[in-house]
């Protein structure tokens, strides 16, 4: 029908990525789980050997999906002293990474399964089609390591969730932080009483600044449809 249709992707980047970093620093140091404990007067007494945690320093982030996000979630990790390995359709050229972080001990593409297998944690950056439904599902749980957490912040569809609860339940992986669901906007049940799952409100651009960006994008979308310009637009179809 001759209806152009736009989006914004550039503004959505950087809140993404904070995000997506925050959720596997806040599993890993069990910052909310301490936090409600604290609150609820359940928490383990102080001590040299309570309360225990991992750290991120030296860990192996593997990232599924080395799209604008997925690069934005590598630099902030690599700051942090991580290595990356990343999983794409096809390996990203070296130029396009940038930052001024990459070098060959920093971050690699792998396989997909090579990438399950040795992650410290698994950070989700793909968009949804039909073909990436349920990536993790329970085979691909099986190969992570039980030490490993699984991070969502891209579509809840790419997780077979009651695949995830029963990898959870059996210690098959350490813990999961999850920002979408696979049916939106309920959540699994199980997954709301489990310790080692950070679960977060589809927040992944919802920072007042991301909200402004966002609306200057749309209308600089409609200004550039307005004048003719189709190359200044951020166009889907």
């Amino acid at each position: 029908r001759g209806i152009r249709v736009t989006n914004t992707p550039q503004p959505v980047i950087e809140p993404t990525a904070e995000l997506a970093f925050a959720l596997m620093h806040d599993v890993a140091r069990r910052t909310a789980e301490f936090d409600r404990k604290l609150r609820e007067g359940k928490a383990e007494p102080f001590g040299v050997m309570n309360n225990l945690s991992h750290s991120l320093y030296g860990k192996t982030l593997g990232i599924i999906g080395m799209g604008r996000i997925g690069q934005a979630l590598a630099r902030r990790a690599i700051a942090s002293g991580m290595r990356i390995i990343y999983h794409n359709r096809k390996p990203v050229d070296d130029s396009q990474l940038g930052f001024g972080l990459w070098t060959p001990e920093s971050i690699k593409y792998v396989s997909k399964e090579e990438l399950l297998q040795t992650a410290d944690f698994v950070s989700l950056n793909l968009p949804y089609t039909p073909d990436v439904k349920h990536i993790i599902d329970a085979e691909a749980l099986r190969m992570m390591k039980p030490t490993a957490y699984l991070i969502n912040t891209a579509r809840g569809a790419h997780v077979d969730e009651e695949a995830l609860v029963e990898a959870l339940k059996q210690g098959n992986i350490a813990g999961a932080a999850m920002d979408v669901y696979e049916h939106e906007p309920q959540i699994h049940p199980e997954l709301l009483t489990m310790d080692n799952v950070v679960l977060s409100p589809h927040t992944g651009t919802g920072t007042w600044e991301g909200r402004i960006a966002m609306c200057e994008n749309v209308c600089d979308n409609i200004l550039a449809w307005e004048k003719g310009d189709i190359q200044a637009m951020d166009i889907v179809v």
